[in-house]
């Protein structure tokens, strides 16, 4: 136990620091991300196109209808696994974490407003209706500060009363800047 404590502390104390190293010289380059699958009786995707908008610049626009509304947390979370590439396959990390839909919208966690900011979502609840987002990209600086370099996928599972309704494959490469 003492052992852990110690180790756990040296994380802590690494991630400071990586956290003023990623506000000044870390870039995320999203390399592309995919559509695993969906239960097309909750949702249906009419358009999921991941796109190089500039030779620097990728981004996903979505465009999908939904069938129920989603009024609470209750009907829709969001499972996020981070993966990162070691040596030639993907290994999970420890960052495994899940969150009702409407928190992640109305207390804006991890920059979810910036990333739809292009889109006509309005808040929780979200009325069965059809819905794009255009222009998804994350930076940086929706990352958690102890991401080290690499490539990276994060797995991002909506479920619906325990049943997964759709999974995105993101993979990103985090770089540091010189």
């Amino acid at each position: 136990m003492k052992y852990f404590v110690q180790v756990l502390f040296l994380i802590i104390i690494d991630g400071i620091s990586f956290l003023v190293e990623t506000k000044a010289g870390v870039v995320l380059q999203n390399d592309f991300a995919k559509l695993v699958r969906c239960d097309e009786s909750f949702i249906k995707f009419t358009s999921f196109k991941f796109y190089k908008k500039s030779r620097t610049f990728a981004a996903l626009n979505v465009t999908y209808t939904t069938f129920q509304d989603i009024t609470s947390d209750e009907h829709v979370r969001l499972k996020v696994s981070a993966w990162q590439l070691r040596g030639n396959e993907f290994k999970k990390t420890v960052v495994d974490f899940s969150m009702g839909i409407c928190t992640l919208y109305k207390a804006n966690k991890f920059g979810a407003l910036s990333l739809i900011k292009d889109s006509n979502l309005t808040g929780c609840p979200f009325p069965k209706d059809v819905y794009y987002i255009n222009d998804m990209a994350p930076t940086s600086d929706v990352l958690p500060p102890f991401f080290p370099e690499g490539k990276w996928m994060l797995q991002l599972n909506f479920f619906n009363n325990g049943k997964v309704i759709t999974e995105v494959q993101w993979m990103m490469t985090i770089l540091k800047q010189l």
